[in-house]
């Protein structure tokens, strides 16, 4: 495995396991993610 295959597969403590459809409602565009994620910590 290279450095770009095991930095783009969740360890341990960030394999969202049986809440992966918990994710599927965030935007995949980075910005509008990032948006998201700064709305939810203000």
């Amino acid at each position: 495995m290279n450095a770009l295959e095991y930095s783009a597969a969740p360890g341990v403590m960030t394999c969202p396991g049986e809440h992966a459809d918990s994710f599927e409602c965030l935007p995949s565009e980075i910005g509008s993610l990032c948006r998201v994620i700064h709305s939810g910590l203000d």
